[in-house]
């Protein structure tokens, strides 16, 4: 099973709910669901009783794009070495949100260029950066403030 989960996700929230079934009867068909691998940070609860899988802390996705966890679901037998079980894997993909604003590396340019350079002459190139915890992305963008002028967005140049 794979369950896509936004990063903004508190502690607490819902990640999806297992079903298992078990065809003995009376105290013996009772289950008791477990994680059994995939989860060493402790990032995810699971209810024994029901299968409810909730995240236990925040998800980031800088610290990690998914979790592959191992379920079990294990009969209430008696004794215990008769117990039967059964797994499961659940991936949970953590989808990341925009956080972080671009930004100019200053608030405004100046620029000064002869009255006669030719039409479609470069005269400046303007760099955007989206910076977060884990990388730096440097993008061209073109800005919607500069009138009279043609901005390529490729290439960020006015």
């Amino acid at each position: 099973m794979q369950v896509e989960f936004y990063e903004n996700a508190t502690a607490g929230s819902s990640v999806t709910q297992l079903q298992c079934t078990d065809l003995d009867l009376g105290p013996n068909s009772a289950l008791v669901y477990s994680i059994t691998d995939g989860d060493p940070d402790s990032y995810f609860n699971i209810s024994s009783s029901s299968g409810k899988i909730t995240t236990a802390r925040n998800l980031d996705f800088e610290d990690a794009q998914s979790y592959s966890l191992t379920v079990e679901a294990r009969d209430s037998s008696s004794p215990i070495n008769s117990q039967l079980a059964s797994l499961s894997h659940v991936d949970v993909i953590v989808t990341p949100l925009n956080e972080h604003a671009p930004a100019f590396s200053q608030p405004s340019y100046n620029v000064t260029i002869s009255e006669n350079t030719t039409i479609g002459t470069t005269v400046y190139q303007l760099l955007l950066q989206i910076m977060t915890p884990a990388r730096r992305v440097r993008l061209r963008s073109p800005c919607p403030a500069v009138h009279h002028s043609t901005l390529t967005r490729s290439a960020g140049l006015l």
